[in-house]
């Protein structure tokens, strides 16, 4: 069970440019200073390298460096590598505002947000940056989510960044194992007058029946609906783990996913099977990333 998305390690060259921006953020003449530096100056250059970082760099990641992790993790799995083996994946809607949450975000105009969409998909041109983010702009207004442009830029962070790996690796497996199912989780956190949105992490505590754990009240939120969530998600992961299979009476049942049809459960309130979910939202990612 991959939650939160996988498939892409670091390439040597990213890996290498982190390291660069890390120590050049830390104030420090050579990487070497990186092994002895105090926890707290390290967490602030990686929060300066994480403010300012584009789609390229993958910060404290997994590097693909032919020995201890032969290949991407993609290119593995599209190989068979994990044949014979049932996966379950997904994400959640909002992914990105976990991250932006301890920012002071200033609000973005038209230009600012296509830079930084530039920044995010260096290899895509302005027409396509353009259309891409006035479909999930137009996507996010008709289902009633916000859609000023710092939440259009984290839709794209999102789905670009989580939801098309995520998505890709379940394509790539389901070639070798029909066991391949793909969530997505959409419930909103209260906290902060609901701006987390489906955030970063907030599966977490309704996978584990944490709810009640110090603080998850106004993180994860409370009453019946909540708990019928946290219950729904509990008892597919257990059935999965069991089975292979993660179908239950709570949710009916799970389909395998495919390209044709992309069956997902969503994770809500009401939780249930859908057909391409948020499929504005992704077709706007792929046309981003080439795919």
């Amino acid at each position: 069970i991959l939650q939160s998305g996988t498939g892409r390690a670091a390439r040597p060259e990213e890996a290498g440019q982190v390291v660069d921006r890390v120590t050049e953020a830390a104030g420090l003449p050579s990487p070497g200073g990186l092994l002895t530096l105090d926890a707290d100056r390290l967490l602030e250059a990686q929060a300066k390298v994480a403010a300012t970082r584009g789609f390229g760099t993958m910060l404290f990641a997994p590097m693909a460096d032919g020995e201890t992790l032969p290949q991407q993790p993609l290119e593995a799995v599209a190989a068979g590598a994990a044949s014979g083996i049932p996966v379950m994946i997904g994400t959640n809607r909002d992914e990105a505002k976990l991250f932006f949450a301890m920012q002071q975000r200033e609000p973005m105009d038209d230009a600012a947000l296509e830079r930084a969409a530039g920044a995010l998909f260096p290899g895509a041109s302005a027409e396509r940056l353009r259309a891409a983010i006035a479909a999930v702009r137009e996507a996010r207004r008709a289902r009633g989510l916000p859609a000023e442009n710092l939440d259009v830029l984290d839709t794209l962070w999102s789905e670009g960044i989580f939801r098309q790996n995520a998505l890709r690796l379940a394509l790539a497996q389901r070639q070798h194992e029909p066991r391949t199912y793909v969530y997505f989780f959409t419930y909103a956190s209260p906290a902060r007058r609901g701006a987390l949105g489906a955030c970063h992490a907030l599966e977490m505590p309704f996978v584990f029946g944490t709810l009640d754990a110090p603080g998850q009240d106004r993180f994860a939120g409370t009453g019946p609906d909540v708990e019928r969530l946290s219950a729904n998600m509990m008892d597919a992961w257990i059935a999965f783990a069991r089975s292979g299979d993660p179908s239950h009476e709570g949710i009916g049942r799970w389909e395998a996913y495919d390209a044709e049809q992309r069956p997902t459960m969503v994770f809500d309130r009401e939780s249930g099977l859908e057909r391409d979910p948020y499929a504005e939202e992704r077709r706007a990612a792929e046309s981003l990333l080439g795919g």
